[in-house]
C-alpha cells in the first residue's frame, strides 16, 4: 500500500525537526510540535496543510514530504547508516530516531548531503543486478571531472547503439573499489 502525506504525518513524531521542516516551506504559523493526547499525533498540523490556501505551495510541501521519507526501509535504513558512518554526531542522531520513516526524514531535513548519498547507496544496492560491470584491467586513477564523464557516457552510449543496437542513455558512474590497488 502507498502512503500519503497524511499517513507519513501520523507516523512521524511531533518534534523540532517536522516544525523546521513546516516552517521552511512557508506554512504560516505551523502548528508547535507538541504530542495531542485526544488524537492522532500531528492531527493539527494535516488539517493546517489541507487548509492552506496557497495550493501551489501546499503541493510543494507535500511532495517533499513524500520525498523526504523515501528512505523509510529497512534497506533505505542501512544506507543511511552507511551514507553517515564518518559522522558521529549525525549516527547518533540517527540511532535516536523512532523508526525507520523518521530516520530518512531527520537525514533530509538536518543532512540534505547525507541524505542524497544515502539515497544514492540504495539505488545501487537495489539496481546492481542490472547494472554491467567490466574490468577493463585499467590501474590509472580515473579521471572524475565532469566533461570527462560525459565523454565516457557518450562512449558507453555509442557502442551499444552500435554493437547491440539498444542504449539510447546511459548513466556511469565510477565507483573505486580498492583505492590501494590503483597505481
Amino acid at each position: 500500500m502507498k502512503k500519503t502525506y497524511v499517513d507519513v504525518l501520523l507516523a512521524l513524531p511531533p518534534d523540532e525537526t517536522l516544525h523546521q521542516f513546516l516552517a521552511s516551506h512557508g506554512l504560516a504559523e505551523p502548528p508547535a510540535p507538541e504530542p495531542q493526547p485526544d488524537g492522532p499525533p500531528n492531527r493539527d498540523v494535516i488539517e493546517a496543510i489541507k487548509a492552506w490556501g496557497d495550493t501551489a505551495a501546499r503541493d510543494r510541501l507535500t511532495a517533499e514530504l513524500m520525498a523526504s521519507v523515501a528512505l523509510g526501509d529497512a534497506a533505505g535504513s542501512q544506507a543511511m547508516f552507511e551514507a553517515a558512518v564518518n559522522d558521529p554526531a549525525v549516527l547518533t542522531g540517527l540511532t535516536f530516531c523512532q523508526s525507520d520513516l523518521h530516520r530518512s526524514f531527520w537525514l533530509y531535513v538536518r543532512h540534505r548531503a547525507l541524505f542524497e548519498r544515502a539515497s544514492d547507496l540504495d539505488f545501487w544496492a537495489h539496481h546492481s543486478a542490472q547494472a554491467q560491470q567490466f574490468n577493463l584491467g585499467v590501474r590509472r586513477r580515473p579521471i572524475g571531472m565532469d566533461a570527462a564523464l560525459a565523454g565516457l557516457r557518450q562512449a558507453i552510449s555509442a557502442y551499444y547503439q552500435r554493437e547491440r543496437q539498444c542504449g539510447e542513455g546511459c548513466v556511469a558512474y565510477l565507483v573505486t573499489r580498492a583505492p590501494a590497488s590503483i597505481c
